[in-house]
């Protein structure tokens, strides 16, 4: 059934300038993208095209471009609200990106913008799980060769895809154990440390976290809500031009199904003769007041 796309925008608009608000309190700048990108290798997702014997990319993943036109200049905050391409499926969603010199401080701070963002939208009901790439990479050197369908059987957390791979059982077992090592704590101290800075009962180690993306260096993480079946965003940290990123998205679709009402003051409403109307009204806009005339 086709949805109705003026009250979806409604309810979009509403979630968007909360979420707006909250990164520009971290202090992030928007940063606005060229809707289409000429076809390069790093860039991740969009809608492929032809024009004039040239290939382009529509809407890309955002972190891939602004990887891509990233320059160097350190730290760099910005945040993004985009429509996002796989092909023709289509997601809104919001994120930012952290680039700095200091690989600790972009990861604790990314985790409180998240925690900041879903209490600031009434959702209090979440949880982010945080796993390690170079953890499985560490695990599976013994079995390099079969890295691609192991990792294939991590992001859908079903080991039984690897049963008939030359794989000895011990190593299967080790890889089981990781799959399902999942709490506060974790014996790694990456992620260990992270979850002692960030001192919020929703975060937890779950080394069974995989994320398909593959511009992550390491540490990554996903954010779930016991109301919606998928992951509401996810995020994790990366290099570009030896500077360290780190990162996250939330998909607004996802995010409008929970979503429970804005926070904003209802608006002046106002009627009389229009000469009076939109007089009162610039006097009340200038005030910062939201109007309404009826």
């Amino acid at each position: 059934m086709k949805k109705d796309v003026f009250s979806e925008s409604e309810r979009l608009d509403s979630i968007a300038t909360e979420i707006r608000d909250v990164f520009k309190n971290w202090g992030y700048e928007e940063i606005f993208l060229p809707s289409i990108a000429e076809y390069s290798e790093g860039l991740r997702k969009g809608l492929k095209i032809t024009h004039d014997n040239q290939f382009y990319v529509v809407k890309p993943d955002i972190t891939s471009q602004i990887s891509a036109d990233f320059k160097g200049e350190s730290p760099t905050r910005r945040y993004y609200i985009s429509e996002i391409l796989d092909g023709i499926d289509r997601t809104l969603q919001a994120g930012i990106e952290y680039l700095c010199t200091d690989p600790l401080k972009n990861k604790v701070e990314t985790l409180s913008i998240i925690i900041s963002v879903l209490e600031r939208l009434n959702i209090e009901d979440f949880y982010i799980d945080i796993g390690s790439l170079q953890i499985w990479r560490e695990y599976m050197e013994e079995v390099k060769q079969y890295e691609e369908e192991i990792f294939k059987a991590l992001k859908r957390r079903n080991l039984s895809l690897i049963d008939d791979l030359p794989v000895p059982e011990e190593k299967k077992d080790e890889l089981w154990e990781l799959l399902n090592t999942r709490g506060k704590q974790c014996g790694f101290n990456k992620i260990d440390q992270l979850s002692e800075i960030v001192d919020d009962e929703r975060i937890y180690a779950d080394l069974g976290t995989v994320r398909p993306l593959t511009y992550y260096d390491d540490i990554i993480f996903e954010i779930y809500s016991s109301r919606v079946g998928y992951p509401i965003g996810g995020g994790g940290e990366y290099t570009v031009n030896g500077v360290h990123g780190c990162g996250f998205a939330l998909d607004l679709g996802l995010i409008s199904e929970i979503y429970e009402g804005d926070n904003e003051d209802d608006p002046v409403k106002i009627r009389g003769d229009l000469e009076t109307c939109y007089a009162q009204a610039l006097e009340l806009v200038k005030e910062g007041k939201k109007v309404v005339i009826e």
